[in-house]
């Protein structure tokens, strides 16, 4: 068996709680996940996105936002295990190459394997506008994603969202047409609409469950974050699980195991 852990939405800030995020006190809560994950001995620990909440584009907003990604660093370093990263939204609150570089990423969209185990990690703001760095042809691309929903008024039509994207989209399809696809997909926003509230859902969130649902398609688990409130629901063989925001937990309780075949997901009880 394969052990992961999962972690989403740390969204650390040093400023005051506001609402439901209580931003100080969440690198507390990743110290107290960091030493649960070295009691079960996962074999790998992926952060599901928005490491950081930020707090601005002026120069004096990132250099703050530098330092809180910094703290996180500082604490995820204490695993034992090896670490991955998504990209959230929040996380974009630094340009998307200098945050690839501190992350020691090259893409943010990829493959890895752990212990023969496939493992894809998607990048649901490939399209979006939340990202400074798009080109000309990848902001077109993310304006007309928003403005042309098939639904007419869809609540997930929010800039705080994005989507794969064609060319990402047709990177999965093929690797999900591999002899031995992978069986788990990891990705900041949830796809799958009993799993996660309407207006946090991926832009494109209704053709990647397309390709999920293809005639022939393997069993799959998608984890995401994004929603702070959580949820989970099946559809037939796959998974959906939208796992809730660290930075919204007032403890954390210990761990829940989630066998998914030759995958044992350990994720956060708040």
């Amino acid at each position: 068996m394969v052990k992961i852990g999962l972690i989403a939405d740390i969204q650390y800030a040093d400023r005051e709680d506001k609402g439901f995020c209580l931003f100080r006190s969440s690198l507390d809560r990743l110290g107290q996940l960091v030493d649960l994950f070295n009691d079960e001995g996962v074999d790998l620990v992926v952060q599901l996105g928005d490491l950081v909440d930020g707090n601005g584009s002026d120069d004096e907003g990132l250099e703050r936002t530098r330092k809180e990604l910094d703290q996180v660093l500082a604490v995820l370093a204490d695993l034992d295990a090896p670490s991955e990263h998504v990209i959230g939204n929040h996380c974009l609150s630094l340009p998307r190459a200098e945050l690839l570089k501190r992350l020691g990423l090259q893409q943010a969209q990829r493959a890895i394997e752990v212990k023969g185990q496939r493992i894809l990690l998607l990048d649901s703001l490939a399209v979006s506008l939340f990202d400074k760095d798009l080109d000309p042809s990848a902001l077109a691309e993310a304006k007309a994603a928003l403005a042309h929903q098939p639904d007419s008024g869809a609540p997930w039509a929010m800039d705080w969202n994005g989507a794969l994207g064609e060319r990402q989209r047709e990177w999965l399809k093929q690797e999900l047409a591999r002899p031995n696809p992978a069986s788990l997909l990891l990705c900041h926003h949830p796809i799958y609409p009993p799993a996660a509230r309407a207006q946090f859902l991926a832009w494109d969130h209704q053709e990647v469950l397309q390709l999920l649902d293809a005639e022939g398609s393997q069993p799959v688990t998608w984890a995401s974050g994004h929603d702070h409130r959580g949820g989970r629901a099946a559809d037939g063989a796959n998974l959906y699980l939208t796992l809730p925001g660290l930075v919204g937990a007032k403890q954390v309780c210990g761990l829940e195991r989630i066998e998914r075949g030759a995958i044992e997901l350990f994720v956060p009880q708040h």
